[in-house]
Order: C-alpha cells, then sequence, then structure tokens
C-alpha cells in the first residue's frame, strides 16, 4: 500500500521485467553519465565493473549517444560479450591494466571515469583521466579504500565524486524524475537496451531465488514471477 504521490508509472515500451527494474540500474547509469561531466561524441569514458550491470548499461547508452568506453574487468574471458554490446576498449584490471589501456588508447586521456570497485582498481582509473575530469564512486565491491595521492588531486585537478541513485531521487523533483524515466525508456526501446535478467523464480520458491542471488559470476539479475506470469 502506498500514497499515489509516491509512485511513477511505469513507461508502456518497456515489458514487464524491463519496466521493474528500469529505474535503478539505467537511472544510475544514466546519471552518472550526464550528472558531472558534459560528454560530447567522441569522448572517453573508463569504468571498472564493466561487467556488472551498470556497467553493460553504460556500455549501451554510450555507444548509442556516441562515447567511447575502456573498459576493465577481472575476467577478460567476459571481453567478446561486452563487444558484442558496444564496448571499445576491455582490459584484465590487474597491475599493467594502467599502461595497457594507455598504450590501447593511443595517449588519450579519458573525460570520465566510473569506479565500483574501489582499491588499486579505483588508481587505475586516475592515472587515466584528463586534467580536471571526474572520477565518480557508486560501489565499493572490494571493501578497500581507494589510494589517491594527492600529486592527482594538486597537480592534474582530479574531482572526486560520489553517487548514489536512491540519494538523487529523494533530492530530484518529481517532473525531473518523470523526465528522467521518459528519456531512458524511450532509449531502452528504441536502440533494444535491457538490464539481463538470469533467473525468474516464483514467490513459492523465495530460499531458491535468494540463494542464487548470492551466487558469484551471475550474468543478470534475478527476479520474481507471480503466477500469472506478469514480472513484479
Amino acid at each position: 500500500v502506498a500514497h499515489e504521490d509516491q509512485l511513477f508509472p511505469a513507461p508502456s515500451g518497456l515489458d514487464d521485467a524491463q519496466a521493474a527494474m528500469f529505474w535503478v540500474n539505467p537511472a544510475t547509469a544514466w546519471q552518472l553519465m550526464h550528472t558531472f561531466e558534459h560528454l560530447q561524441p567522441g569522448d572517453w569514458i573508463v569504468q571498472n565493473a564493466a561487467t556488472s550491470a551498470v556497467g553493460k548499461l553504460v556500455i549501451q547508452f554510450a555507444k548509442q549517444l556516441g562515447i567511447h568506453t575502456a573498459n576493465l574487468v577481472r575476467d577478460p574471458a567476459s571481453g567478446p560479450s561486452l563487444q558484442a554490446l558496444g564496448a571499445d576498449l576491455v582490459v584484465a584490471d590487474n597491475r599493467d591494466a594502467a599502461n595497457n589501456l594507455k598504450e590501447a588508447l593511443d595517449g588519450r586521456p579519458a573525460q570520465l571515469a566510473f569506479n565500483a570497485v574501489g582499491g588499486s582498481s579505483a588508481l587505475t582509473l586516475a592515472k587515466l583521466l584528463e586534467n580536471g575530469r571526474t572520477l565518480v564512486t557508486y560501489g565499493g565491491m572490494d571493501r578497500e579504500p581507494a589510494p589517491f595521492p594527492t600529486r592527482y588531486l594538486i597537480f592534474n585537478d582530479l574531482r572526486l565524486r560520489g553517487f548514489w541513485v536512491s540519494q538523487w531521487y529523494t533530492q530530484a523533483e518529481r517532473s525531473a524524475i518523470e523526465s528522467l524515466h521518459e528519456t531512458i525508456a524511450a532509449l531502452m526501446t528504441s536502440a533494444s537496451i535491457t538490464t539481463e535478467v538470469e533467473a525468474t523464480y516464483t514467490l513459492d520458491d523465495w530460499q531458491d531465488a535468494l540463494r542464487h542471488s548470492t551466487k558469484p559470476g551471475k550474468k543478470g539479475k534475478i527476479l520474481f514471477l507471480p503466477q500469472t506470469g506478469r514480472a513484479s
């Protein structure tokens, strides 16, 4: 039970499964790309956790907007699947990642960086950014502090920001939220952009669903389906 002013219409162009998810990961990816820098076609985004739901959506949105992505992954075997989504570069996230990406980028710096890992991976992103640009942290999968030498702040003038879409929703005007939803839904529909679903369960199988949701290496989300077959 909820008050009407707390609810928003589901986009008619999306199926129920995508509509159930689009306000979290797609909204996060879109806001990351549009809040902190004014990106232009031909610009580069560098990100870690590229196989995450947000990472894959960044790749798909960027492809449609003419923006290039350089992607760090833990398992290089995921490269072909990300390239199929539109990724320009995919590199293993290890101690050589910064040098490998610099070589692949032919010295071109990135205009925006997204960090969902932390630790040394976040430092790799900082090394690839153009002076005066922004590194946005929206997750911390490694649960380790992100070490940023002061020289990146002083001599490179990098900006370190954080983003949490739930907080954005609490502060945004309703008109801004509805506009965001309409924009994302239209692009997802016209460009067949999706959040991957790995498996669905009925509520009766909630224990199996929870166990599945905690397994490492998932390729998509776990959803509950009511008996009617419509996503909830």
